[in-house]
């Protein structure tokens, strides 16, 4: 009975180790079994997010597992960093989208190949993108390289083209870049040309600029010249002496002053030459001189003009033209003719050395018209200027002077012959008996 009792003892003690085994067995594998189940739910439920664009959940749950299964982690972040990546790609998308619809397609077809690259769901959402981004891009720029060509910018066309080239690179773009160098080479031919011409036309008109600045300063010289330009017009008249008589000059003191002239340089000139350097078509030389007799006297043939032919000087003789051939005392038609063929002028002194200051128009205009168209039938040549009688004239004389042909006119005022007096008020120096050299040289200078 005791040994039954000990073997069913025995028994109940075996079923009871083996339960305490089995026990210890199976409930470690049952925890096992269901943490591995919930991993699993968590890791599923997490790529149902990522699936559906829940980043931030999918974020959320991974990082649930890695505070409840830890050694997942290294798993757990690579697939956090897989949901920012993605996360990025969907902003970068959009920004693609925006720069679309503000046609900034070059900057849109950058953010669309990021995302081909990053986002494999977007991948082929990403390229359709960037070839119609292309095609937009080539149309835009084609159309902005026509404007600019309109205008004949072909230069900037060209760039625009180029800079389109290395995005979408297309046959079409290579055809009209070689069409626009073609014409911006045209172009800048033509410019090139133009300039050219312009610079051609400047030079010439630079030229010209020159020339006329050279013209005006030889005029405002010729014109300073002209305004500075002083003359001796020495007025002599009878050449042979008599005793009381100061305007008669003996034939030896005239000799003297003459001597002088030719010593010291002095170049005698012409009425015409007077009248040239007066109106300024001619240059006076140096230290000019002019040598005038006034009425005619025989002696001026006797005395004076021996003199003159020895010196090689020019003179005029200013002729009172009724005297001619009818007064002993004056020239005759053949010694003026003599004369005048020998350098020596022979012009106008009026008929009778009229008072001109105590005449009209009209009378003056006679004298001065009838003494003149005597002298030129005597000499057949042109008589041109006239000595006014004693000096005297009036408000109508010049007037008359020029409308009876005269080109100049002389007075007997005291100066030297200046454009400012005008040509038919031209000053003269009287000579005199009584003065004597050093007054001759004084008066050669106007004092």
């Amino acid at each position: 009975m005791v040994e039954y009792q000990v073997k069913k003892n025995r028994k109940k003690l075996y079923i009871l180790l083996i339960f305490i085994i089995f026990v210890s067995i199976s409930a470690p594998l049952s925890v096992y079994i269901y943490r591995d189940y919930k991993f699993k739910n968590y890791m599923d439920q997490a790529e149902n997010y990522l699936m559906s664009e829940k980043y931030g959940q999918a974020i959320d749950t991974w990082n649930r597992v890695i505070s409840l299964f830890p050694k997942y982690k290294d798993e757990c972040l690579k697939d956090i960093d897989k949901a920012h990546s993605l996360i990025k790609s969907k902003a970068v998308f959009q920004d693609g989208e925006d720069y679309l619809q503000q046609g900034e397609y070059i900057k849109a077809i950058e953010a669309y190949n990021y995302v081909s690259k990053e986002d494999s769901s977007r991948f082929a959402a990403s390229r359709e993108k960037i070839e119609n981004c292309k095609r937009l891009f080539l149309y835009s720029q084609l159309t902005f390289a026509e404007g600019k060509a309109i205008t004949q910018d072909y230069k900037a066309a060209n760039d625009m083209l180029l800079s389109a080239k290395q995005y979408v690179p297309d046959s079409i773009l290579d055809e009209k870049i070689n069409e626009y160098s073609d014409l911006n080479n045209k172009l800048e031919e033509a410019r090139r040309i133009e300039e050219q011409r312009k610079l051609e036309e400047e030079k010439q008109k630079e030229e010209q600029r020159k020339q006329e600045e050279k013209k005006r300063l030889e005029a405002q010289r010729k014109q300073e010249m002209l305004n500075s330009t002083a003359i001796p017009v020495l007025m002599y008249h009878s050449i042979d002496f008599q005793e009381g008589n100061n305007l008669r000059i003996p034939k030896d003191k005239f000799r003297a002053e003459m001597k002088y002239l030719k010593d010291n340089g002095y170049t005698p000139i012409s009425l015409d030459e007077l009248y040239g350097c007066l109106n300024g078509t001619m240059s006076p030389p140096n230290k000019p001189v002019v040598i005038t007799l006034d009425d005619g006297y025989e002696d001026n043939y006797t005395s004076a003009f021996p003199v003159l032919k020895e010196f090689n000087f020019k003179a005029a003789i200013f002729i009172i033209t009724d005297n001619i051939d009818t007064n002993g005392a004056f020239l005759t038609s053949e010694q003026l003719k003599e004369m005048s063929q020998n350098g020596i002028a022979i012009e106008s002194h009026t008929l009778i050395h009229s008072d001109l200051s105590k005449l009209g128009y009209e009378e003056q205009l006679r004298v001065l018209k009838q003494s003149r168209e005597k002298l030129e039938s005597i000499l057949n040549s042109p008589v041109n200027y006239i000595a006014y009688p004693s000096g005297k004239f009036n408000s109508f004389t010049e007037n008359a002077a020029k409308a009876a042909g005269y080109k100049l006119a002389v007075t007997t005022q005291k100066g030297l012959a200046q454009k400012k007096d005008g040509l038919y008020f031209v000053h003269r120096m009287a000579m005199y008996n009584s003065q004597d050299m050093t007054k001759f040289i004084s008066l050669l200078s106007g004092q």
